[in-house]
């Protein structure tokens, strides 16, 4: 079973710009596409990813950058390639 076969909520290409600040409040890159599970982030350098890991918990904060308004969010890790992280809402 393939992940988008597993995937209870549509994901959403979104067009407006979003970005994600890690946990310590350093910038990790920009959310590609979006749905009411999670999140799939585009980051800006793959290292710094490096130190995330499948089934991780962490805290994100989400920054609207034309209002300014941020909201900060508890994830799981649930893919790490390359220059993408996917995370799960908990």
């Amino acid at each position: 079973m393939s992940a988008l076969e597993r995937r209870r909520h549509p994901r959403f290409l979104l067009t407006s710009d979003v970005f994600v600040l890690d946990a310590a409040g350093n910038p990790l890159g920009r959310v590609c596409t979006g749905g009411a599970g999670g999140l799939l982030i585009e980051v800006h350098d793959a290292r710094s990813i490096a130190g995330y890991y499948f089934g991780e918990r962490t805290a994100l904060t989400l920054v609207e950058p034309h209002t300014g308004s941020s909201s900060r969010v508890r994830v799981e890790v649930r893919y790490v390639a390359g220059e993408e992280l996917g995370v799960q809402f908990v």
